[in-house]
């Protein structure tokens, strides 16, 4: 039998509730969540499974979520693949900083699982999207 895979969906944050919640919805949503609570395990985690979408909190013990961005950023096998801050660091300075330093989308925390799930199918879907 060929069973069909849902997009693969890579979770860092190093609250363990967060990380438990959003797998959990993620899963019935048909997503395949690798949840990760170490800044530096994520870079591993990444190589190892090609994720089709990062979720990276922007604060976190050891390295920052924009140094984590900086070391996925530089591996060839992860080009064009999605980086989402998931986020409560959302000030407006924060949200500048994230993107500048090449985030794919800002995502405020707390945020309902349902719409985090609806705004990853956009992505997604957008990135899938031939150019215009």
């Amino acid at each position: 039998m060929n069973e069909t895979r849902g997009p693969v969906i890579l979770l860092v944050d190093d609250h363990l509730d967060n990380r438990e919640m959003y797998t959990e919805y993620l899963q019935t949503r048909g997503y395949q969540v690798v949840p990760c609570g170490d800044s530096y395990e994520c870079l591993d985690l990444a190589l190892r499974h090609k994720p089709d979408l990062i979720l990276l909190e922007l604060r976190m013990d050891g390295m920052s979520g924009i140094e984590v961005l900086t070391h996925l950023k530089a591996e060839r096998s992860l080009v064009g693949v999605p980086i989402v801050a998931l986020t409560a660091s959302v000030l407006p300075f924060q949200r500048r900083e994230a993107l500048a330093a090449g985030f794919t989308r800002v995502i405020g925390k707390p945020c309902l699982p349902e719409d985090l799930a609806d705004e990853i199918a956009r992505i997604l879907s957008s990135d899938s999207e031939p150019a215009a």
